[in-house]
């Protein structure tokens, strides 16, 4: 993107400085640090991939769920990055911004991410940073860049990105995708951080739900305010651009966010018309590796904030492969039977809890009987899945804060087989006023040729015993 945006003096105004921090030092992390194991003391390396190997892993995705958090929990909490990597990193920062009183960012740049057959977006963590913080004499903050919370340390930084790489989610996509595991690694990117933002979208240099309209899909929300899994009832803008020879020759405003007032919007003209030609020009001029693909195929997905003084800043541009049968953008649908009921404990963090523990968790959900609407087109879509939620052995009722949400993940197999995953997520409220999500995620379709193979997901006590994963937080 830097090589670029330096071929044109027009689009200096958009460089970005910063340094990356290569895998070496995350793997060294891995092998240095050590955790004892029925006597034995075992790099984190071991430790993680002998669990990792064993049957009751590669088996129950409960256990999964719960290893992993555990796993990345041990070493955020315990363990211990090079002191001599802090000071040089230190240095750095303070050469490249200026400060050490200057927020940067430190963002997840795995091994296994950013192609067009394995995207990844979404499956790594990034995470605000202080140099300074690491400076001063105590660990309990404030911060000396001004955060409301705690320090924001560089140790802290470095693990939370680290361990990211060894998220439930992220472990399932690559395993899915038949990438071995002791492959991954995770390096970082350090730029400058990005904070009181006026907006900040997603845009791509065509249209991801028809791959016949070439047209630029730009949605954009206001701050901070996610633009890729809003809140449930929340509205994202989007915009179609026309571009030609390099500038926007129409916009259309083909969906209003629902946090400005009627007849208001996220992005300007102006500034539409300022990204599209930005978009055009890294589109004409950044290669991207096609693994086999046709050009058309392949889109740049492009992440941007709008600053306080108004400037367009462009934090990332990744490819995008548009499935060969996401042009359909088909529909498919969930039965739920009536009566469907679901009485268990919810998988959270802890896989060592007691039996007590357990006991205080269980919990039962009674289904809505339905036939819930799937579509593909939007990447979310509201929709009402639970009758009844109770929670603990007092089956404290749960009641639901509005609607949930289903996201939509839409991924190219290869060849013309598409994958479309849908993940659930509603918000209860307790009588005592605590709060309760419920997640139930990994319901997938798969189709290929030129129409989907099966068009109904069936919830019944088969799929729910061996298919379903929930979550209760």
């Amino acid at each position: 993107m830097q090589r670029v945006l330096l071929g044109d003096e027009r689009y200096h105004q958009y460089l970005e400085e910063g340094f990356s921090i290569p895998v070496h030092d995350y793997l060294e992390f891995m092998e240095t640090n050590t955790v004892e194991v029925a006597g034995e003391d075992l790099s984190y390396r071991e430790y993680l991939f002998g669990v990792m190997n064993s049957a009751k892993f590669l088996s129950e995705s409960s256990f999964r769920i719960g290893f992993l958090e555990s796993f990345r929990e041990l070493a955020r909490e315990q363990g211990v990055v090079d002191p001599a990597l802090v000071t040089r990193l230190e240095a750095r920062i303070e050469a490249v911004f200026g400060t050490p009183l200057r927020r940067v960012r430190f963002r997840s740049s795995s091994n296994v991410e950013d192609t067009l057959e394995f995207n990844g977006a979404g499956l790594y963590e990034s995470t605000a940073v202080c140099a300074a913080d690491s400076l001063d004499a105590d660990d309990s903050g404030p911060s000396l860049c001004g955060f409301q919370d705690n320090e924001r340390t560089i140790e802290r930084a470095l693990k939370k990105v680290w361990t990211s790489l060894w998220t439930f989610r992220a472990h399932e996509e690559r395993w899915f995708y038949q990438i071995p595991q002791d492959l991954a690694a995770m390096g970082i990117l350090v730029t400058r951080s990005f904070p009181d933002e006026i907006a900040n979208g997603v845009a791509l240099t065509g249209n991801p739900a028809d791959a016949g309209d070439r047209r630029y899909l730009v949605t954009a929300q206001l701050g901070e305010e996610s633009v890729v899994s809003p809140e449930p009832g929340v509205s994202v803008e989007r915009n179609l651009l026309a571009v030609e020879n390099g500038a926007v020759v129409q916009i259309i405003r083909s969906r209003a966010s629902s946090l400005v007032a009627a007849g208001e919007f996220v992005l300007s003209e102006e500034k539409l018309r300022e990204l599209g030609a930005l978009m055009c020009y890294v589109q004409q001029n950044m290669p991207v590796d096609l693994e086999g693909h046709a050009p058309q195929d392949a889109l740049l997905d492009f992440e941007f904030k709008i600053e306080p003084n108004g400037d367009l800043a462009v934090k990332q541009v990744r490819p995008f492969l548009i499935p060969a049968v996401r042009r359909q953008s088909p529909t498919f649908e969930l039965e739920i039977p009536p009566g469907t009921t679901v009485c268990g404990v919810f998988s959270t963090s802890d896989p060592g809890r007691s039996p007590q523990q357990e006991y205080e968790t269980k919990s039962t959900i009674r289904f809505r009987a339905a036939t819930v609407s799937l579509p593909t087109a939007e990447s979310s879509f509201a929709a009402e899945l639970f009758e009844e939620v109770r929670l603990g052995p007092d089956q404290r009722v749960a009641v639901a804060d509005g609607p949930g949400e289903f996201t939509v993940n839409v991924t190219s197999e290869g060849g013309s087989s598409t994958r479309y995953t849908f993940d659930y997520r509603q918000s209860f409220t307790l009588e005592s006023g605590d709060s309760l999500n419920v997640e139930l995620f990994g319901l997938t379709i798969r189709s290929g040729c030129d129409l989907p193979e099966e068009t109904t997901l069936f919830l019944d006590e088969e799929y729910i015993t061996f298919e379903l994963t929930m979550l209760g937080i």
